[in-house]
């Protein structure tokens, strides 16, 4: 979907915004970033659906690229609140990019 020099771009924004779901949210197991993007081109974003897989379930969140400065922004949900629990994820959990690398943070 990225030219090769955008995905890693992308990548680096991606792990940007897995630490700070695991800095928002308890109980995270696994982060999967999906490849479906939404661009704004007009607003100078992009944004993508993640799986975030805790002890509890699966909820799919929408998260804005890169990362806004404010933690509060840029974390959402389009089908209802989100459900995981607030908190923070301290035991190392798995990241799979959109690109298909994987790492454990």
């Amino acid at each position: 979907m990225f030219k090769k020099n955008e995905q890693v771009q992308v990548v680096e924004w991606e792990k940007v915004a897995a630490q700070r779901l695991k800095n928002k949210f308890a109980n995270i197991e696994e982060i999967r970033f999906l490849e479906k993007y939404n661009y704004n081109h007009l607003a100078g974003f992009v944004a993508v659906n993640v799986e975030v897989i805790t002890s509890n379930g699966i909820d799919t969140i929408d998260v804005d690229l890169p990362v806004p400065e404010n933690e509060d922004y840029g974390i959402g949900s389009y089908g209802g609140p989100i459900k995981i629990e607030v908190g923070k994820t301290i035991k190392k959990i798995n990241v799979i990019y959109s690109d298909q690398s994987e790492e454990e943070i």
